[in-house]
């Protein structure tokens, strides 16, 4: 057999508010509308409240995404200028060495000083105005070639 104990109430169980037959949270048909739309507005407000709540973190997330995608394209960007410059540095050091032999390359004069030994240019030039003749080739180059 089960004995029931007399005292007080438990202390976790709310006091009743004045107008109201209410001790489990459920509204009873005593309530007044006063406390029914406070209970509405109380709802409302904590309705807006969730949905400022969502804005502020749409607006969060929306200015952490730019300011990454700001990182991300400065990063982007110093890689690009860092390849270029290795880039230039390399082709450069793989052009030097050609760019040495045609360096050396001997000029025309050059050539026909090692072809033509004791010549002067001012003597070969009166040879080849007589192997023009000779051969009858056109003194002049053609205009139209």
């Amino acid at each position: 057999m089960t004995q029931t104990k007399s005292g007080p109430p438990p202390t976790g169980a709310r006091p009743q508010e004045p107008g109201s037959t209410r001790t489990t949270g459920v509204a009873s048909v005593t309530d007044t509308p006063d406390t029914f739309r406070a209970l509405v507005e109380k709802a409302a407000a904590l309705v807006a409240e969730i949905g400022d709540q969502a804005e502020r973190d749409r607006e969060s997330w929306n200015a952490g995404y730019r300011e990454a995608m700001a990182l991300c394209r400065a990063m982007f960007d110093h890689g690009v200028d860092v390849g270029y410059a290795q880039a230039e540095e390399d082709m450069a050091r793989a052009w030097r060495p050609v760019a040495e032999s045609v360096r050396n390359i001997p000029r025309l004069m050059e050539l026909q000083a090692r072809r033509y030994p004791g010549y002067t240019p001012e003597r070969l030039a009166e040879l080849r105005a007589a192997a023009r003749d000779k051969f009858g080739l056109p003194s002049k180059p053609r205009e139209d070639a």
